[in-house]
């Protein structure tokens, strides 16, 4: 699992925040007689975009490594069994004038909380 890193616009006119997930948990240079460090990263606005990060040797005579990992480009969609409703299609003015027309006081009087449980289902 990736570290999430937040940054937040110092821009007082953007309140969104921006989420990158960091893949890179190991050092990537290694210089001799430094101690080594990450310097290099590998960030997604996904958490399982990036998979499997390996880091490999320096490259020539550089001092920061080789770094591999797997990308998913394309995930399988599988049926859902689930039953998905579509709440923006809602006719909320509908919704409110038949909750505004019940007498809630009349149909929850003298009722247990156990006993009104059905009447809100």
């Amino acid at each position: 699992m990736g570290q999430v890193l937040i940054l937040q616009p110092q821009s007082s006119s953007t309140k969104h925040r921006i989420c990158f997930v960091q893949h890179v948990h190991a050092a990537t240079r290694h210089r001799e007689g430094q101690q080594p460090s990450t310097l290099d990263y590998v960030f997604t606005d996904e958490e399982n975009l990036i998979e499997d990060v390996k880091i490999g040797s320096p490259l020539g005579k550089s001092d920061h490594t080789v770094m591999e990992w797997d990308v998913t480009l394309k995930v399988s969609e599988t049926e859902s069994k689930l039953t998905k409703r579509n709440f923006w299609k809602g006719d909320y003015n509908e919704i409110t004038r038949g909750l505004l027309a019940d007498n809630w006081d009349e149909e929850f009087a003298g009722n247990a909380s156990k006993k009104c449980g059905p009447l809100l289902s």
